[in-house]
């Protein structure tokens, strides 16, 4: 008994792992490649780009080995002979595993094809139910409390520069790296984001499009890079 309870504590502890390395490897993806894609000329953003693509490497591999003993843990034997046919062969190739893809569906984010991978893989485990990327819940609470930020910050926005601007201060507060964007592109690979905010912290970028329906009538509609849209109903003192 003490035996059974000594793996499934392992077991439980080895999740925990997994969760965390694949997190940590989606946000150093996002660090190394996307981030840097924003600016026009070469920008320090992070001095510790290199170490983290190299890590991006080593640590895909060792999560690789991690959800190999996971499986065989389990007992679950056709699903590691699966994992292995699928992963082993370019396991060892730097190039194949730091490979990226664009954005799967208007609003999404690019992303490493092997993290993806490795995730919807999981998903079929209860364990792994639910295990969603770094949440945005904050980020949400934000966006859809433009409003109420532009009306304690006494700003009447006539376009989205004032607005945007206006939230990331707010934004800062929670999330430190987050920066404005407004001399931002992407390389050819992520041509359709045309963000107004970068935030590092959750893999995410938000744009926003101010839209006049008449003089005292404007919606507010908030893309954003990871989720689905938010739309704000602007108030008629803003106007």
């Amino acid at each position: 008994m003490n035996k059974n309870r000594n793996e499934e504590n392992e077991i439980k502890l080895l999740i925990v792992k997994i969760k965390n390395r694949l997190a940590l490897l989606e946000s150093y993806f996002w660090d190394v490649f996307v981030e840097t894609a924003y600016y026009d000329e070469p920008n320090p953003v992070d001095e510790e780009k290199d170490d983290k693509e190299t890590y991006l490497f080593h640590g895909t591999k060792e999560l690789y080995y991690w959800i190999c003993l996971f499986l065989e843990l389990r007992n679950l034997s056709a699903y590691l002979n699966l994992f292995i046919s699928k992963f082993n062969p370019y396991i060892d190739d730097k190039k194949k595993v730091i490979e990226s893809r664009n954005p799967l569906y208007q609003d999404s984010e690019p992303s490493m094809i092997i993290l993806d991978d490795f995730r919807n893989f999981l998903s079929a485990f209860s364990e792994f139910s639910g295990f969603d990327k770094v949440p945005t819940d904050k980020l949400y609470n934000v966006l859809i409390a433009t409003n109420g930020i532009l009306d304690k910050t006494n700003v009447q926005p006539d376009g989205e520069t004032i607005i945007y601007k206006t939230v990331h201060w707010f934004l800062a507060h929670i999330y430190p790296k987050s920066k404005l964007l407004n001399r931002a592109k992407f390389f050819d690979l992520f041509t359709h984001y045309i963000p107004d905010i970068l935030i590092p912290e959750i893999a995410s970028a938000v744009e926003y499009k101010y839209i006049r329906k008449g003089k005292n009538i404007a919606n507010l509609h908030i893309s954003v890079y990871s989720g689905p849209p938010v739309s704000v109903m602007l108030g008629q003192s803003y106007r």
